[in-house]
């Protein structure tokens, strides 16, 4: 998340001060930070960079999550791609023992929504992995060029490891899809930063929002929460206002938004894409 933090005396005027922050999603140990640009691989080899990182971590037991579409949705391609992952060849994820019995997780995910069992929690991934006593691995997919980018997540004691990767297409590959390749994108054709093999836009300019006088009289302190979608030239175009402060400051922010220049989200071809992000922008006086 985009931090901002637009601090303004009441008495005197002057240039508000930002603390500007890289766009994240929180600390991430990255086993690739950037996605491959055309660099094809094969499962083995995305499983064995994301093994690497988390036997750092000193992780012992892993299992493998049924990998989500563009839309955030598991179809039987996105259990077919775990089931890949979990049974790469060459043993990749040595030593860490991967958990082979898939047909549990189903079972795991039911009982974590019932308090009564394993008792529902907003992070049931976490509850799963607390069940079996192995750390979880998420994944995500979306269309590349000739094959599908993903984006591997394992979540440790130590902190949240990601690995991107390009998959090509196979013969095996096409007999699993139902669908053509290019039409796994978002519904709406805007990507979510962190997915499916897509980078996270990249402010580059990025100017503080003032004060109005509105707010300065009545002395609001507060946060505005904003959704922004950077398009493929690095403009924030789209901005919903998701948590109000008043007092003018979120038309301030969002108005300011709109003269951000960003890199703009890559796939793992490099090719640009629009991506969804949200925003948060801290008014302080003092």
């Amino acid at each position: 998340m985009h931090r901002i933090t637009s601090r303004r005396s009441s008495l005197k005027i002057m240039a508000p001060v930002i603390l500007l922050a890289a766009l994240s999603l929180g600390p991430v140990s990255v086993a690739q930070q950037q996605p491959p640009t055309a660099s094809e691989q094969t499962f083995a080899a995305l499983a064995q960079r994301l093994s690497g990182e988390m036997k750092k971590q000193c992780v012992k037991r892993a299992f493998i999550l049924d990998l989500e579409d563009p839309n955030g949705k598991v179809t039987p391609f996105g259990i077919w791609l775990g089931e890949q992952l979990a049974s790469a060849p060459g043993n990749p994820w040595a030593p860490i023992e991967i958990e082979d019995d898939r047909s549990s997780f189903a079972a795991l995910l039911t009982l974590s929504s019932d308090p009564g069992t394993l008792g529902a929690t907003e992070n049931r991934t976490a509850t799963i992995g607390f069940a079996l006593r192995a750390t979880p691995v998420t994944g995500s997919y979306s269309a590349a060029e000739n094959g599908i980018g993903i984006t591997l997540v394992a979540v440790t004691s130590g902190g949240t490891i990601k690995a991107i990767g390009k998959i090509a297409v196979t013969d095996e590959m096409k007999s699993h899809v139902t669908v053509p390749l290019d039409s796994l994108a978002p519904s709406d054709g805007i990507f979510e930063p962190g997915r499916g093999g897509i980078s996270e836009p990249r402010c580059e300019y990025c100017p503080n929002p003032t004060y109005t006088k509105e707010a300065t009289e009545q002395r609001l302190e507060g946060t505005v929460n904003l959704l922004i979608v950077v398009n493929a030239e690095g403009r924030g175009r789209t901005v919903s206002i998701v948590k109000r402060l008043g007092g003018g400051l979120d038309e301030a922010a969002a108005e300011i938004i709109r003269t951000w220049r960003f890199k703009p989200a890559v796939n793992v071809d490099g090719k640009p894409v629009p991506a969804r992000v949200p925003v948060e922008i801290n008014f302080r006086l003092y």
